[in-house]
């Protein structure tokens, strides 16, 4: 046994241990994804198709930008239909809907002006299944950076279990039939540290503000979080092992800050955003959920 294992290894070695081991990586993450999404597309009861209900939020994201100056001019779109928006904009009550920043639906808005309403839900399930499958092979090439070196495992055994595993999750699934911002929030964000680790900060910075400007809320505890290790480390001695909680790289006073400012700023434009659309629009009211309530911790009965 232990010789088979041995022997299985240094084949392993062999193979993947050359120039062009990445690519060959890569190329088992693609097919592993084709053969996940194909057992799922014949055995799950829901497909890997996106659900009729995201399906027309998305169409009404996007119509409504192309349809409704009112909101387009402020940064905003809803997922009401344009029937239901008309409606309530030519009411004479304090009409309150559902926000949602447009430039989230932006490249939809493209794609139904050269494709119509097919390519828009083309479009948008094959870019979720994309960053989905990207976001589990960052992760993936990133374990097999920072995990422990074991001698009696291969680089390639974490590699591919950490791609099956993300691939295969249920939250992958969840998000693949009707996805969250946080899909785009994450990918930005593994994007990020593969940049740090090859010293490239202003890209690193710049791709942790695309992953806090996908979805501010994430962006702000981000903050909260970084803004808590730097202050730690301010406090105590074992300033090598809080540097572990900071992305690689971020060593200096002015790291610190760009990594902060990088977090927070797109949560201070879409305030300044809202209070604009308030104060031109007070005939109008933004009747989105708590972060508590979507997250079910509000003390409510709710869905989630």
């Amino acid at each position: 046994l232990m010789l088979n294992i041995i022997r299985a290894k240094y084949i392993s070695t062999m193979i993947f241990n050359t120039k062009k081991s990445f690519f060959l990586r890569v190329f088992f993450y693609v097919l592993i994804s084709f053969v996940y999404f194909y057992f799922m597309s014949k055995n799950a009861p829901l497909g890997i198709d996106w659900r009729p209900f995201h399906q027309e939020r998305v169409l009404n994201a996007t119509n409504n930008i192309l349809n409704f100056t009112t909101l387009i001019k402020h940064g905003y779109t809803t997922y009401l239909s344009p029937t239901q928006l008309e409606s309530g904009l030519n009411s004479n009550k304090i009409f309150s809907f559902y926000a949602v920043h447009a430039q989230s639906y932006l490249h939809f808005v493209a794609a139904k002006l050269i494709g119509g309403e097919k390519l828009v839900i083309n479009l948008g399930q094959y870019l979720d299944k994309f960053a989905i499958v990207s976001s589990a092979v960052i992760s993936a090439e990133l374990a097999r950076k920072f995990f422990p070196k074991i001698p009696s495992i291969n680089g390639e055994i974490i590699s591919f279990s950490v791609f099956s595993l993300f691939i295969s999750s249920p939250w992958s699934y969840r998000m693949s039939i009707a996805a969250w911002l946080e899909v785009y929030v994450l990918i930005f964000f593994l994007i990020s540290f593969l940049f740090f680790l090859n010293k490239r900060k202003f890209l690193g910075f710049l791709f942790i503000f695309l992953a806090s400007f996908s979805q501010y809320a994430w962006g702000a505890l981000f903050f909260i979080i970084y803004s808590s290790i730097i202050f730690l480390s301010l406090t105590t001695q074992k300033t090598k092992t809080i540097k572990l909680f900071l992305p690689p790289g971020i060593n200096t006073p002015r790291d610190k800050l760009y990594l902060l400012l990088s977090c927070i700023s797109p949560c201070i434009i879409f305030i300044i955003q809202g209070m604009f659309f308030t104060f031109n629009n007070p005939e109008l009211s933004f009747g989105n959920s708590s972060p508590l309530y979507r997250i079910g911790i509000d003390g409510l009965s709710n869905i989630h």
